[in-house]
């Protein structure tokens, strides 16, 4: 009931891991899948009708389809499906069945997660800073107390940064924060510069795209500004 009361807070989309021959933990083998083989599309396909049909029945409408329960755009090179499930029968079967690895919600947020702070979204800095939460570094820069568990400071003294380029994949950056956009050189940091990029796919292959996926200040923007700040 858990799974399926995360699923309808949201739109009811599940991801479901599958696998072959009851083969649970792909963490070694996983990148060497090939899920357009016969037996990863055999399964695919009976893992789909299995859910289609559970569906059909606890819905009444025998004229579902997949497309009805499918997110538009569905990619099949990995193993995992993407369905608008509404019956926790279907997932009380689904996870009995010896080829799935999980079940999981895809759009589902902690309560916490969705109603925390905004402080950090834009680029006007805070007006207080809790002293405890930083120490003064060369040359007058607040650093954050846990960059000292990490020897960060200390790496500052053998390199800056300077001519070193980081990629970071995640779910974007928000327009609303500055350092991360037209303030991404300045002050102490000059000479820098950011791009963004987002990923699609097209139904036979990904292309990239400089329009960065733009989340609400999200885990993309905390991560970037991690990375931003440690190199300062």
């Amino acid at each position: 009931m858990t799974i399926l009361s995360a699923a309808l807070l949201s739109d009811s989309i599940l991801a479901i891991g599958y696998t072959v021959n009851g083969q649970k933990d792909l963490s070694s083998s996983i990148h060497t899948i090939d899920t357009r083989a016969e037996d990863w599309t055999a399964e695919r396909e009976r893992l789909l009708e299995l859910v289609l049909s559970a569906e059909q029945k606890s819905r009444g409408n025998d004229a579902l389809t997949l497309a009805d329960i499918q997110p538009a755009h569905m990619v099949d090179d990995w193993p995992t499906l993407f369905v608008q499930i509404t019956d926790v029968r279907t997932i009380t079967q689904l996870r009995a069945d010896t080829n799935v690895r999980y079940i999981e919600p895809t759009g589902y947020w902690l309560e916490e997660e969705t109603n925390r702070s905004t402080s950090g979204c834009s680029g006007a800095p805070s007006s207080y800073i809790n002293p405890s939460d930083y120490e003064t570094f060369s040359p007058n820069t607040k650093v954050p107390w846990n960059y000292f568990s990490h020897n960060i400071p200390a790496a500052w003294q053998e390199s800056t940064g300077d001519g070193e380029t980081i990629t970071i994949i995640d779910s974007g950056a928000s327009q609303s924060q500055d350092n991360l956009g037209s303030s991404f050189s300045s002050g102490n940091s000059g000479g820098r510069s950011i791009s963004k990029y987002s990923t699609h796919w097209s139904g036979s292959w990904w292309w990239a795209s400089l329009d960065s996926p733009h989340d609400q200040c999200g885990h993309g923007t905390s991560m970037a500004q991690v990375s931003h700040t440690g190199l300062t």
